[in-house]
């Protein structure tokens, strides 16, 4: 076999892993079901058809559910197109994995091809075994939403991720695509303007610093309002009046959105909050809660506002003066470019803030959708009214920080 051909070969059946991972996930536990508390009129192959549109579904592929009739109620024809990010993160995280592995490769161009190649394929022909009268998936979406998401990331992990050196000291290798985009990246930062050059380093740090902190702030917060809210949480699992392995199935289910809820607990620290359904809403401001579908994770969901919870929006403010004492050795640049406090400070402040506000506007809008018929056509975050508010809250914070640890140095002594 020819050696260049070895790369391709192998990140072409890490990809089909990566899928046979993401779809097993789910199918195993089912399948355990279907074992144990059989249904005589449901096959083992509609087990197979639930995990695969739920693998389409995190990767961005809009399934259609035609009307019907269930447990006696009639529904409209409705599409669910949010992601459960659950399973979103286990090809990102593996597909980062693999392009890692890849960046100490001579070559990344057999590597893309081959690992690339082959979950279009699959993703293809998983887009083909969905299709029945239940549901069905948008098939051109099925074939390049998948791949998309699982490109990007083997791309960019393998030309700008930490390089997986797998040779000994003496034989360490690296990429030639590596080596090119860096140069490629050094050469057009030259060529920005000097206020902008200076800037874009420690912006990109400072905002994804900012990020970081909220959603790790908002993972603690869903974290405590499950546990205070643990009796309604098992009061919804008894009124579904569900078998154990049902309910194990229920709980994998509620773990494959939990990121999900992790980003609107964190749009509900910065303000805006979020909607489960049409014409509710979360937010420090007021809650408006309608009809909830019977999900136990939901009962943690507090059904009126806390005291004073509106000064929790300041907790932004806060992460964001953190993350400008963090980056301040990032700022060396930017003391000596800048002749007065107010242009430095100002000056990062704007980057940091448009980075930031980036960022979470992405993580809302991946994280909401239509999850449902009715009401729950549109379950999440505004994205357009979240990104302003990060942006506002970022640019009055990080430029009070940015006063005092921007500030431009005294040339004449230096």
């Amino acid at each position: 076999m020819n050696r260049a051909l070895v790369p391709a070969l192998v990140a072409a059946l890490e990809a089909a892993l990566i899928i046979a991972i993401g779809i097993g996930i789910t199918l195993a536990p089912l399948t355990l079901v279907w074992l144990f508390e059989p249904d005589v009129g449901f096959p083992w192959l509609g087990n197979l058809l639930i995990s695969s549109n739920l693998w389409l579904a995190a990767h961005g592929v809009e399934i259609v559910i035609p009307a019907a009739e269930l447990a006696g109620v009639a529904f409209d024809s409705f599409s669910i197109n949010a992601m459960p990010l659950g399973i979103t993160l286990i090809t990102v995280l593996l597909g980062y994995r693999l392009g890692s592995r890849l960046s100490s490769s001579g070559s990344l161009v057999l590597g893309w091809i081959g690992g690339i190649g082959s979950f279009a394929v699959i993703s293809f022909l998983l887009s083909q075994l969905t299709i029945s009268e239940y549901a069905q998936s948008v098939q051109l979406q099925a074939v390049f939403s998948p791949t998309l998401i699982f490109g990007l990331t083997v791309v960019l992990a393998s030309l700008v991720g930490k390089n997986f050196l797998i040779a000994s000291a003496s034989e360490q290798t690296e990429a030639i695509e590596r080596r090119a985009i860096r140069s490629f990246a050094s050469n057009l930062k030259s060529k920005l303007h000097w206020s902008v050059r200076t800037v874009i380093d420690p912006a990109i740090r400072g905002g994804t610093i900012i990020s970081l902190l909220t959603v790790v702030a908002a993972s603690l917060l869903t974290g405590l309002l499950i546990a205070f809210n643990w009796v309604e949480v098992i009061r919804l699992y008894e009124v579904l009046q569900i078998t154990v392995l049902g309910g194990v199935i229920v709980t994998l289910g509620q773990l494959a959105i939990l990121p999900n809820l992790v980003i609107y607990v964190a749009s509900w620290l910065i303000g805006p909050g979020f909607a489960i359904g049409i014409g509710s809403s979360v937010s420090p401001l007021g809650t408006n809660l309608g009809p909830l579908p019977a999900i136990p994770v939901l009962g943690a969901i507090p059904s009126e506002t806390f005291d004073r919870s509106i000064w929790v929006i300041l907790l932004l403010g806060l992460f964001s003066i953190i993350s400008v004492i963090l980056i301040r050795r990032s700022t060396s640049d930017i003391r000596w470019e800048f002749a007065t406090s107010w242009a430095s400070a100002f000056s990062l402040a704007l980057g940091v803030a448009v980075v930031a506000s980036l960022q979470l506007g992405l993580l809302a809008a991946f994280a909401s959708g239509a999850f449902g018929p009715g009401r729950l056509q549109f379950v999440g975050i505004d994205a357009l009214l979240l990104m302003p508010v990060v942006f506002a809250v970022v640019l009055v914070f990080a430029f009070l920080a940015g006063l005092v640890v921007a500030r431009p140095e005294d040339k004449r002594q230096r």
